[in-house]
This record gives structure tokens, C-alpha cells and sequence, in this order.
């Protein structure tokens, strides 16, 4: 009697739940790698406000002086009013001079150091007509650099 009470109740079959189960995993995979890539690209946007800040200082540094200021490893100019100690990723930026001294071009660089122990660049080549290179970006390892004071 038990069984026939139990025959008419419909159910999912365990087919069905293992089909349900791997679309919901697959577009989880799917909504991470979306996810991944906007939180990749709000990093790099914050990279290029701070490279974009300091191509501007730069060039009125320029205008005003009629050389470039350089400054190595740091997160606060005075000279060029540039603090990136308040930034979540790029908290370090560079400026090399080229040729060391002269007044034909600058590049600046904001540096995001990261856990993993890779070190993301945001790039801009300043020249002395006024003009500059559109961002670009680079990923190395740390051992690649050489850092002062090796706190890095």
C-alpha cells in the first residue's frame, strides 16, 4: 500500500539535478571571470588618473622650469604636488629623465605592487614639445627590480 501511496508524487531525477548543478557552476565560472576582469580594469583606471596627474605636473613643471623633475620610488612629490599615499593600488610612482639630466623627454611610472610578488606599471612618455605617449602597461616580476632600501 505504501508504494502506490508514493507512485503519483512527481520528483526530479538525479539526472536532472546534476544538469541543473553544472549550469549553475558554469556561469559561475563565467560571472568570475567577468567579475576578475572589471576589478583588473578599475585597478589599471586607477593606475592611469595617477600616471595622467603626474604627466600633467610634469609638463607644467617643464613650462615653469624648462626641465624635468625626477624623483625615484616614492608616493608624495611636494615639488610636483602629487600624493598617491591615499590610493588603494598605486601607491608608488617614478619619473626618469632621458637622456639622466637633459630636457628632450620624461617617462612616468605608477607602480602597483602586488602580493603575489608581480609589480603592475601604468606608463606615459613625456616630451619636451608638449606631447605624450598614450599609457601603456607592463607586468613583471619583482625580482626584476632592484629596489632602495629593500622594504619593497
Amino acid at each position: 500500500m505504501s508504494r502506490e501511496k508514493y507512485k503519483n508524487i512527481m520528483g526530479f531525477t538525479l539526472v536532472e539535478l546534476i544538469i541543473t548543478i553544472v549550469i549553475v557552476v558554469i556561469l559561475s565560472m563565467v560571472s568570475v571571470a567577468v567579475y576578475n576582469g572589471y576589478v583588473k580594469k578599475a585597478i589599471l583606471t586607477e593606475g592611469k588618473v595617477l600616471s595622467g596627474s603626474l604627466a600633467r605636473a610634469q609638463h607644467l613643471y617643464y613650462s615653469t622650469n624648462g626641465t624635468w623633475f625626477d624623483c625615484f620610488f616614492t608616493d608624495f612629490c611636494k615639488e610636483l604636488d602629487i600624493d598617491a599615499r591615499s590610493n588603494k593600488y598605486f601607491k608608488k610612482f617614478s619619473i626618469d629623465i632621458y637622456p639622466p639630466g637633459g630636457k628632450r623627454a620624461a617617462t612616468v611610472y605608477a607602480l602597483y605592487f602586488r602580493t603575489d610578488g608581480r609589480v603592475w606599471i601604468v606608463c606615459v612618455d613625456l616630451f619636451s614639445d608638449g606631447k605624450r605617449s598614450d599609457f601603456y602597461f607592463d607586468e613583471s616580476s619583482s625580482d626584476l627590480w632592484e629596489f632602495p632600501g629593500g622594504d619593497w
